[in-house]
């Protein structure tokens, strides 16, 4: 019994459906899990910033002298983006991809494992039984097995069939980690003795004369290695270097694809003590310029990178067994001041960017968030741009939605009524007669201040000859803002460094009730 989350146009309903054969007592935990990930989700949509900024966007809308516009002026697709607020069918998905992804990382006898593993192997006969777990599919970058239905089959629209049958998967053997890093619950005891290792982080002008000092001990001539990590067109790589009188004597890449920066460094610290311990090194010297990867090595808490830190450890430990007299030093340095060995680390970081990143390597799971993040994203620009509603925000603002808020609706210096009239020009219906006469309000669209026949948007912002005195700070702030040329509707709109030039020009006419 698998929770079944059925998504449609009167919200999110929650069913129990037979979509796989696990026993009823293992499906209650996990329908309690996702019963509680959806009450988390509508807690967070009740008290989270975005939607605040959500009530402030809706609140600031000065109410139009007829219901009709008033709907108008709530379009649905130029609120989501206006206010930032992610559409609902996405944030449910972005919560499931999440939890999921989550899920992939438990240790491989863990209940869901099990569940997990059948989601993967068969896809519901039925379009309608598809459970959250089945939303794995979508989850990016993980390494896909051959021998399961392809992605698709479980997420797929109603009267869709599916093109495997799930009984020729269901005893297939495959990984179901599906490549994820594993995060253990627990991994030492508290009790454990503590590494050999010391860290040492201080103050920029401290760290440079602690370097000098440890480069000067002889001891250490030949386990002094510098790591570094690097991210180039989104693609992550760490490296270590051996360093003697200015010259790379040894140097180790890692590529790592879609990671991190801080993974990278990781890394570099990782593969440098491993190279010295088999070269019979008891005194090892390793500096890196990232703080937070000198303390991630140390650390075997449940996070994401766990397993870099649990390698780290049974390095050392295994190490002691015949060396007990082993002692490691990892020492911060600042970065880009012109150290030899930090910047020779640096450019074998950027080095291996650009090579391919081994298949055998766990996917990162900060990094698949990451990109669940972006994925959804992707999608809301997708649906933003095919939806039949906030054409006329889409005429001056092309950028793509964004969940963070726009600084009309978080700027503290413009008067709530003038971020109102603001929002109201840059969504369509507003007050001016052009939009109140094709709402059929009143008689002409004529502009009462000039006389012109349409009283536009584009006809208040920059031609009404009644306003023209009004609108030489508005070429000034433009000239400030690096914008030459005549102005247009989209930068007076939407250019942040405008609004309060904007804002000065909507109160200064009066045109406004």
């Amino acid at each position: 019994m698998l929770p079944c989350v059925i998504v449609g146009g009167d919200g999110v309903s929650l069913h129990r459906k037979r979509a796989c054969q696990a026993d009823k007592r293992a499906c209650k935990p996990i329908c309690r899990a996702w019963a509680l990930t959806y009450t988390q989700i509508q807690a967070q949509a009740q008290t989270s910033p975005l939607a605040q900024a959500q009530a402030r966007f809706a609140s600031r809308k000065v109410k139009s002298r007829s219901p009709a516009a008033s709907r108008a002026i709530s379009a649905l697709a130029a609120l989501e983006k206006e206010a930032a607020i992610l559409p609902a069918q996405l944030r449910i998905e972005r919560e499931a991809l999440l939890a999921v992804s989550q899920y992939l990382t438990l240790p491989d006898t863990h209940r869901m494992r099990t569940l997990l593993h059948d989601a993967i192997a068969a896809a519901p006969k039925n379009p309608k039984l598809a459970s959250m777990l089945h939303f794995v599919e979508r989850i990016p970058e993980v390494k896909w097995p051959p021998s399961v239905p392809a992605h698709g089959q479980r997420l797929r629209a109603r009267g869709t069939a599916r093109t495997t049958d799930g009984s020729e998967c269901a005893d297939s053997i495959f990984d179901s980690s599906l490549g994820m890093e594993p995060i253990l619950p627990v991994y030492a005891a508290p009790w454990s003795p503590p590494l050999p290792v010391t860290s040492v982080i201080l103050a920029k002008e401290e760290a440079l004369r602690a370097l000098e000092i440890a480069l000067d001990d002889s001891r250490r001539y030949r386990a002094t290695w510098f790591t570094d990590g690097s991210l180039l067109d989104g693609k992550a790589g760490g490296a270590a270097v051996r360093v003697e009188n200015g010259m790379v004597r040894e140097k180790i890449v890692v590529p790592l694809g879609d990671g991190q920066v801080c993974e990278g460094e990781m890394e570099g610290l990782l593969r440098a003590t491993e190279k010295a311990l088999r070269d019979d090194q008891d005194n090892i010297l390793c500096v890196a310029d990232s703080q937070a990867a000198l303390r991630g090595t140390l650390l075997t808490t449940p996070r994401s990178g766990q397993f870099r830190a649990i390698r780290y450890d049974t390095l050392i430990r295994q190490a002691l067994s015949s060396r007990p007299h082993l002692a490691v030093l990892n020492l911060w340095t600042p970065a880009h001041i012109g150290t030899i060995g930090n910047e020779l680390a640096d450019a074998a970081a950027k080095e291996a960017t650009n090579l391919a990143p081994d298949p055998t390597n766990f996917v990162s799971l900060t990094s698949t968030r990451r990109l669940i993040h972006l994925q959804i994203l992707n999608q809301w620009d997708r649906a933003s741009k095919h939806a039949k509603t906030g054409g006329e925000l889409k005429r001056i603002d092309r950028s793509p939605p964004s969940l963070n808020p726009i600084p009309l609706y978080s700027s503290l210096t413009i008067a709530r009524k003038n971020s109102s009239i603001i929002s109201q020009l840059r969504t369509g219906p507003s007050h001016l007669n052009a939009s109140r006469f094709k709402s059929g309000f009143i008689s002409s669209p004529a502009c009462d201040a000039c006389g012109a026949a349409y009283e536009t948007r584009a006809h208040f912002l920059l031609e009404c000859q009644a306003w023209e005195p009004l609108r030489k700070p508005l070429h000034s702030a433009a000239k400030e803002a690096g914008l030459f040329g005549p102005l247009h509707v989209s930068p007076l709109l939407c250019e942040p460094k405008l609004l309060r030039a904007v804002s000065n020009f909507v109160e200064a006419t009066g045109r406004f009730p």
